[in-house]
């Protein structure tokens, strides 16, 4: 039967020094009031989204829902937050698109209409499948997109699969400095507190995963984004006992690192860090006025920063001849 959903999160790691780093069980950020996010303004926050189109890819014993928007010669292929599904990249990827890519979004295993086995999930299992997905979307490589905790496994694809990832890009990449006690103790009160009023609501909201500068409820207000528990669950637990070479250096390939300013979840210094690890191949976009929600509070700005780096680190041959 499939898994019931419940209302978003997302997730971060705590702070370990990089040379040491293994990873920990994620800091679940659920937004228990999110429902949606709407427009805001031209200059940045989400607005209204191309429909995709959506299909299953299925194999033996598992099968992907995949959102596609666009037919470009190259590929993206998506991969959304722990326990989160595609929604998130509505507002970012006919932005893409419509730059000449094939963007495409996969949810993971007991994720909308993804099936397989959560059992002893691994972080090499979720990578194995991102490179079957690829494989399927007949694409010699692909350019990886990884929100939150699904960069991690963007990571891990391109360590374990090279021959089928050309870039990789991270949204609020975190895992390596923790997030604040405040930031957290703000979004621990927001999650559990009953009764509070908007104000307060939307007071914690900015000290934990939305810019000061956002209009958080304006963002709570449209598409619907849900979660699953168990499969957020599964995850977690895969992390936790994942290697960090497993995922962390991301392989040899180039890397884009989007961090929003005002994120203090995935703070800043986790790219700065990573850029310090990886000088030659990671590039890094600070965007501000920008939180941990940057997908949906900044998406034009991401957008921009997505097609140059692709522009600057094509595919040389995108699509497979039939």
């Amino acid at each position: 039967m499939p898994a019931k959903p419940s209302l978003s999160p997302d997730d971060e790691m705590k702070s370990i020094p990089i040379h040491l780093m293994k990873p920990q069980y994620p800091l679940t950020i659920l937004f228990a009031l999110l429902t949606a996010v709407s427009a805001q303004d031209t200059s940045g926050t989400a607005s209204n989204s191309t429909e995709p189109t959506r299909s299953l890819i299925k194999f033996e014993n598992t099968e992907f829902e995949i959102s596609i928007w666009g037919k470009g010669d190259e590929t993206i292929l998506a991969l959304p937050g722990n326990g989160a599904d595609t929604t998130w990249y509505q507002f970012i990827a006919p932005r893409i698109a419509a730059a000449g890519y094939q963007f495409v979004a996969m949810n993971p295993r007991e994720i909308g209409d993804s099936r397989g086995s959560i059992e002893n999930l691994s972080v090499k299992v979720m990578a194995s499948d991102v490179a079957s997905v690829i494989k399927e979307l007949k694409a010699e490589k692909v350019h990886l997109i990884g929100w939150a905790f699904g960069n991690r496994i963007a990571r891990a694809t391109a360590a374990s699969y090279p021959d089928q990832v050309e870039t990789v890009t991270l949204l609020a990449a975190g895992g390596l400095v923790a997030p604040s006690k405040e930031a957290r103790d703000a979004n621990t009160q927001v999650i559990s507190s009953k009764n509070l009023s908007k104000e307060r609501q939307v007071e914690l909201y900015k000290a934990s995963i939305f810019s000061p500068a956002s209009d958080v409820m304006a963002i709570l207000k449209s598409v619907p984004s849900k979660t699953w528990p168990e499969a957020r669950a599964a995850q977690t637990a895969a992390m936790s006992k994942a290697d960090r070479s497993d995922w962390l250096s991301g392989g040899d390939v180039n890397m884009l690192v989007v961090q929003g300013l005002d994120d203090k979840m995935a703070v800043p210094a986790n790219g700065y860090a990573l850029k310090k690890e990886f000088p030659e191949r990671v590039t890094l976009a600070d965007i501000p006025n920008a939180g941990h929600m940057l997908l949906v509070e900044r998406p034009n700005e991401i957008a921009e920063k997505v097609i140059s780096f692709l522009e600057a680190n094509p595919i040389a041959s995108g699509v497979k001849s039939e």
